[in-house]
Parts: structure tokens; C-alpha cells; sequence
């Protein structure tokens, strides 16, 4: 492997969850990633800010312990960021995933619990990333979700898997589930 042009990216962004595509439909490759606060960034090749979301996209349950920042802390939790995809259609402008997990305590707390969620379809607006489409609520959490042709049929189709109980708790039965969207042209 030799590597080729290098992506610069701003400080403080996880290059997990990273995607990149011809997001401003001009041609040129832009990339979509999360900052640590799970908001959007959107960023060119050479490192530079196009866009930074307002709104909190994300919110994943996966976490790493981070060096401790005070004494009196037991963790410090560090949690990965989402999975995001940048679908270019034929004809189409190209289209932002991102999942939407609503956390119960609107992220004031260092631990997460996860309720509800939906996906969005973020498409550029030539200032910024707007909703342009998104699948109903979704009670649980969206672990994770990708892009493929599920039922081999020739089209593409949006798959989630959901979290509806963790299964944390003792006595507990965890559950799942396993999504599929058409996704239309």
C-alpha cells in the first residue's frame, strides 16, 4: 500500500463515522463528520470548515475510557461517533445519512439512555446541510445502520439495527431489531 493525497482533518473530529462524497455537488470531494458534542462537521480535502451543524446527530451507547480529567472521576467515557454515508444518486444531488438517536436527558448527564430515534437525509443547500427527507420514529436506539441492496433486488435499501431493551439490567431480556427501507430514486 502507498498512500496517496492526505486528508487534513480539523482538530477535535473522530475520523470514525467519517464519509466523503461530492457532498456540495461541485465536483470536488467534501467529507462528513461528528465532533466530539455529536454535532455534523462538514470539512474540504485541505482541512477547511464548509459547515457545522447546530443540531446533535448521533448519539451512539459505545464508548472507550479516557484518561481521567479529575481525581474524584472513576471513567471518563469517550464515546465513539455514529456511522454516517454520502449517497450519490444519478441525477440527484448527493444526499447526507445521518442517524438522529434522541437522548432521555437531552445530554446533560456523562451517561447516555437512548429512546427514540429516526434517520435524516441532509442534502446541501449551498449554506449548509438541510433535512431533506427522514424515516418515522423509531422507538429504541439505532446501534448502527449502512447502505446495500438487502433483498437482492436491485435497488438500494437503508438497514438499521435497533436496540429496543440493552438487557443491562438483571432479570432483564434484551431486544432487537432489524430494519430495511426501500430507499427510492
Amino acid at each position: 500500500y502507498e498512500p496517496i493525497n492526505e486528508i487534513i482533518t480539523p482538530n477535535k473530529i473522530n475520523v470514525l463515522g467519517m464519509s466523503m462524497g461530492d457532498i456540495t455537488n461541485s465536483q470536488e470531494e467534501t467529507v462528513v463528520a461528528y465532533k466530539q458534542n455529536d454535532r455534523l462537521l462538514m470539512f474540504n480535502l485541505a482541512g477547511q470548515e464548509l459547515w457545522s451543524g447546530n443540531e446533535r446527530h448521533g448519539g451512539n451507547m459505545l464508548f472507550y475510557n479516557g484518561p481521567q480529567q479529575d481525581t474524584g472521576d472513576v471513567e471518563n467515557r469517550l464515546y465513539f461517533p455514529m456511522r454516517t454515508r454520502v449517497l450519490q444518486r444519478q441525477g440527484k444531488s448527493c444526499e447526507v445519512i445521518a442517524v438522529k438517536n434522541h437522548d432521555l436527558t437531552g445530554m446533560k448527564l456523562k451517561y447516555r439512555s437512548f429512546d427514540e430515534a429516526h434517520i435524516e437525509s441532509l442534502t446541501w443547500t449551498g449554506l449548509g446541510l438541510a433535512a431533506n427527507w427522514k424515516t418515522r420514529k423509531i422507538n429504541g436506539q439505532v446501534r448502527d445502520f449502512d447502505l446495500g441492496d438487502f433483498d437482492n433486488d436491485g435497488t438500494l435499501e437503508l438497514v438499521v439495527v435497533v436496540i429496543q431493551k440493552e438487557g443491562a439490567i438483571a432479570f432483564s431480556t434484551p431486544k432487537t431489531a432489524l430494519i430495511a427501507y426501500d430507499i427510492r430514486s
